[in-house]
């Protein structure tokens, strides 16, 4: 089908688009009239689809791709009737967003999940990742009441608590952040968000003027975390700032020679689209899609045998 729709748009640029649109949504209307439940593996279809098209350069058909498999999981969003179904839709589309967030169109990602929390809204990633999306764009309320809406769901959300205490600090609300800051830096977790809780807390000292505050809990995340570079070059520049020339030297050092083992540097994953969060669920959605192809398959048997084109 990518060759296909590649070879229209060669011969008539202008009505390619017709052309396709008048091939494809009545074949595809046909197909979910006669099984209902062909529309997930029809929706994965045009999936993969618009990924194709997109790392070919075609940006007008593999927009129209995400058309038709938004609309197709909207389909079989709306026949859902079990909160597994319900749910099984919501992380179809948390893939899509996924697609879309990676493809740098955030808007259209949000306009997705937005559909998924609708579905089930309970899923506290979905959330969290509106949230980071927003806050993106500076639209600091609505991002701090989708994290006020994950953290309902589950207050021990750590993700969620330090994009919280981040947009506290946007606000000037310094002292709920750093209330929220000191509990995720005190906590025995040693992932990437203790990291940049750590940093965002010792930024807000410094700018207080409290090095000793900042050294001390500097202290700390770097002996737990003793390969993040990002904290000893902080350290020294506290300890230096303090006076503590041959301990700023010697926690220069190793910055220099510390090895992060974190996959990408804290700071960057905290700014990065929540990509990886929203594709956790695409193994499943596409199981079931393949679960589901039986009924594509039955429908386009029957299609063509009524000489359909």
């Amino acid at each position: 089908l990518q060759t296909f729709e590649e070879g229209a748009l060669a011969t008539d640029k202008r009505r390619a688009m017709f052309w396709l649109e008048q091939a494809d949504r009545p074949l595809a209307a046909n197909v979910l009239q006669r099984q209902p439940g062909a529309a997930l593996p029809l929706a994965l279809f045009y999936g993969e689809l618009f990924r194709a098209h997109l790392k070919s350069g075609r940006i007008g058909l593999a927009r129209r791709a995400e058309v038709r498999a938004a609309d197709l999981l909207e389909s079989f969003a709306a026949a859902a009737d079990s909160e597994a179904q319900k749910s099984l839709a919501a992380a179809a589309f948390e893939g899509m967003a996924a697609d879309l967030l990676a493809a740098e169109a955030p808007q259209r990602a949000a306009d997705l999940l937005e559909r998924a929390t609708r579905l089930a809204p309970r899923r506290v990633a979905d959330w969290v990742a509106l949230a980071a999306i927003h806050e993106r764009d500076r639209r600091l309320e609505t991002a701090l009441l989708e994290l006020e809406r994950a953290l309902a769901l589950d207050p021990g959300h750590r993700e969620a608590r330090l994009r919280q205490a981040r947009i506290e600090r946007l606000r000037g609300n310094e002292r709920r952040a750093g209330e929220i800051l000191d509990a995720l830096a005190a906590e025995a977790a040693t992932d990437w968000i203790g990291v940049v809780a750590v940093q965002e807390r010792t930024r807000a000292l410094f700018e207080a003027g409290e090095l000793a505050r900042a050294v001390t809990l500097l202290e700390r995340a770097a002996a737990r975390f003793p390969s993040e570079p990002s904290l000893a070059l902080a350290l020294s520049y506290a300890y230096e700032r303090s006076g503590r020339r041959g301990d700023a030297r010697a926690a220069a050092e190793r910055a220099v020679t510390a090895r992060t083992s974190f996959a990408a540097a804290p700071r960057k994953r905290y700014s990065a689209p929540p990509v990886e969060s929203l594709a956790a669920g695409r193994a499943e959605v596409e199981a079931a899609g393949l679960l589901a192809s039986a009924d594509l398959a039955r429908a386009l048997d029957a299609t063509a045998g009524r000489g359909a084109r």
